[in-house]
């Protein structure tokens, strides 16, 4: 009975252990074996991306064991999961559930969730992405740079492109000028005193509601 019990230990530690850390579910994946269905697009061809296919299903199921943000201890809880870097690498990402639609919304698109993380070894590399219908997408934030994940093509749930924003403007833009300022250096002399951004004691957090509209620009 004693070795029945210390069995269904190990068992219960493996699968916490298996949980806790991140799991392979983005694959590297030659272009040319990306077969686009009838009707399909591809609103975003950046000058130099990375292909990847996920296993979706497998990854939203895993993504549903995040914590809930600003509940009790959700950073120790946090899980990891790994994304898909520009370079062909993975890179792992402490992650947990931080909703961004009010609750009423939330409950009329279920499907739609949204993530906040940061890079496992340096805190100050950022994410946000989300699954939803039309797919995973995801930015990640790191110095001066900005990478974003998104679908081969639309409608494509599992093949991915993955780069710098830096490598992609919209042919349809490139030439356009899309404001009317002028570009200035703004020199200052002195530098700017910013405050903490986590001062001492406690942090109050205020919700928004937000109506965006959107225009050609």
């Amino acid at each position: 009975m004693n070795m029945l019990k210390s069995f269904l230990s190990v068992c219960f530690l493996c699968f916490t252990l298996t949980s806790s850390f991140s799991q392979p579910f983005w694959h590297r994946v030659d272009e040319t074996l990306i077969k686009m269905r009838h009707g399909d697009t591809r609103p975003i061809i950046p000058s130099k991306y990375k292909t990847f296919e996920l296993e979706t299903e497998k990854f939203t199921t895993f993504l549903q064991q995040a914590p809930l943000e600003f509940t009790e201890n959700f950073l120790e809880q946090a899980i990891t999961v790994s994304l898909p870097m520009p370079d062909g690498h993975l890179e792992e990402f402490v992650v947990w559930d931080s909703p961004l639609m009010e609750d009423g919304l939330a409950a009329d698109f279920p499907a739609i969730r949204t993530y906040k993380a940061y890079q496992k070894y340096n805190r100050n590399i950022t994410a946000r992405f989300s699954t939803g219908p039309n797919g995973f997408h995801a930015a990640i934030k790191q110095e001066d740079t900005t990478i974003y994940i998104d679908p081969y093509s639309t409608n494509d749930a599992h093949h991915y492109i993955v780069y710098f924003t830096a490598d992609h403007v919209d042919s349809d833009l490139a030439n356009k000028v899309l404001c009317g300022t002028q570009d200035e250096n703004t020199h200052i002399s002195t530098p700017q005193k910013w405050g903490k951004r986590f001062p001492e004691g406690k942090l109050e957090m205020r919700k928004y509601r937000l109506a965006l509209a959107c225009t050609g620009e």
